[in-house]
């Protein structure tokens, strides 16, 4: 087996007749530049029914923390894997009918179990670490409760403005969110507390994107309700840059070791009927750092408030589109429900970065988990700043949003439908920046032109100015963004980004 199914270490055992043990040690820079991931073997005794593991660390540091049982794999694994909580939590437990969220129950099998420590940030001077696991430990108990209850009020009542857009583009749109987390990785909130606020808010789907484990996928089916979808996700989290899994059953091996990992990883992805998307390329987001190889299906261009680094962002997506590259664009909210008890927060956070902000619309008319995978895969997608809109469609040439365009004798034509955004103005972009700018004068504004320059794509933005406040870098926001319709080229690179 290879270091990311089994680390090089003798495991621990426990003495006769004790049922607890420490493993202590400093992770050094070494450690971490021959893999991120630190693996402390220990062996479990037959009869057991429970491990409880408890850490700590140098708080000059940050170390991360998961479990794997006797039978994990190497990468890409789909067996072993027991859970993963990052830094989030400083124990945690597994037993045949239960675990702590994060964490997945099934058998405590004898034999060498082993605790991962991600090696997240490791000082010069090294990351002190203490790690103690106990067997069939009386009292366990769940923290937080995965039984959390949460009010749920039923779906909004109908919007009309959505509902006079699906009529005049003669398009299903659903309006969803696909980054948000709950308390089985570092969320504040139970999942039935996240779709909740879901439904409250208006949307029609939500893929819940838990850092690195699949734990809440066993309490999903429970939150599906008639014209509301829950879609199992999982975020891969890594140092060098994260990607969300939408439409996976089950957990999605995150154990990155470079580049090949993430090709491995976009093919494990697409085998198993999932949509792979590279997530906030930003600054602080955190950035991208690995190569964008071919088969990625999706590039979240706009994630949390717009103002908050997305330029970066959509900019490195046009960066693609000129390459010829061909990745749709969505968005999300990565909204991590701040605590019941966090006053200032909930009410700093209710009416900016929550659940919806932004929204993805998807052209499905079969709100499934097979309809939305299919429009995110065909680019017939929008982003808008909240549930509300604007709302926004586009062709070029007849051919619509994600669609390919085979330039003829004649001039396209390219039109833009927008709800929603009466005041804004609209801006066409290309492969050379901006290709014309019109102002919406109507609340259902219809643009139409034609295509004169060459380019590689044509796309929507929706843009809100501010023409009396400060510099000229803060003089506008992007309220929507449409997907492209890409111009057919003979020399366009399916290679990595």
């Amino acid at each position: 087996m290879t270091e990311t199914a089994v680390g090089s270490r003798q495991p621990a055992r426990f003495a006769p007749g004790e049922k607890r043990l420490v493993m202590e040690g400093t992770a050094t820079p070494a450690d971490k530049a021959r893999s991120p991931y630190m693996y402390l073997p220990f062996e479990v005794p037959e009869g057991t029914e429970t491990i409880t593991v408890r850490y700590s660390y140098d708080d000059t540091g940050i170390l991360d923390i998961g479990l794997v049982d006797p039978e994990i794999e190497p990468f890409p694994a789909r067996r072993g894997f027991r859970g993963w909580s990052g830094s989030a939590r400083r124990e945690f437990f597994v037993a045949a009918d239960d675990a702590t969220p994060g964490y997945m129950p099934g058998p405590v099998q004898a034999g060498v179990w082993q605790v991962i420590l991600g090696l997240h940030r490791v000082p010069p001077q090294g990351c002190g670490y203490r790690v103690e696991v106990v067997l069939d430990e009386p009292g366990r108990a769940l923290a937080p409760a995965a039984t959390a209850e949460a009010e749920d009020n039923g779906a909004p009542p109908a919007d009309e403005a959505v509902a006079a857009f699906r009529q005049a583009t003669g398009k299903v749109w659903r309006r969803g969110d696909l980054h948000a987390h709950t308390f089985h990785s570092d969320g504040q909130g139970s999942p039935a507390e996240l779709a909740a606020l879901a439904r409250r808010r208006g949307l029609e789907f939500l893929a819940i994107t838990d850092h690195n484990t699949a734990s809440h996928h066993r309490f999903l089916k429970a939150l599906q309700r008639p014209g509301f979808l829950v879609i199992a996700g999982e975020e891969i989290t890594t140092d060098l840059g994260h990607a969300n899994v939408w439409g996976v059953e089950g957990w999605v091996d995150f154990r990155l070791l470079g580049g090949d990992h993430v090709k491995q990883l976009v093919e494990e992805v697409h085998a198993r009927g999932g949509v792979i998307s590279v997530n906030h390329p930003k600054e602080g987001g955190p950035p991208w750092q690995y190569c964008i190889p071919a088969g990625v299906d999706c590039l979240e261009a706009w994630q949390m408030l717009w103002p908050i680094n997305n330029r970066q962002a959509l900019a490195l997506y046009d960066e693609l589109l000129r390459q010829g590259r061909r990745l749709t664009l969505v968005g999300g909210s990565d909204w991590h429900q701040p605590a019941a008890g966090d006053a200032a927060a909930r009410s700093a956070w209710r009416e900016a970065c929550q659940v919806g902000n932004p929204t993805t619309w998807v052209d499905a008319p079969e709100l499934t988990a097979a309809g939305v995978l299919d429009a995110l895969r065909r680019g017939a997608v929008f982003v808008s700043e909240g549930p509300a809109g604007p709302m926004v469609d586009v062709r070029a040439g007849g051919v619509p949003m994600g669609g390919v365009l085979v330039p003829g004798p004649e001039r396209p034509v390219v039109e833009g439908f927008i709800v929603g955004a009466r005041g804004d103005r609209a801006r066409w972009v290309g492969s050379a920046g901006v290709l014309r700018e019109a102002d919406i004068d109507a609340d259902f504004f219809a643009d139409r032109w034609e295509l004169t320059q060459p380019t590689r794509y044509v796309r929507l933005e929706v843009v809100r100015r501010f023409a009396d406040r400060g510099p000229a870098a803060s003089l506008e926001r992007v309220r929507a963004l449409s997907n492209p319709v890409y111009i057919a080229h003979g020399d366009e690179p399916q290679g990595e980004g």
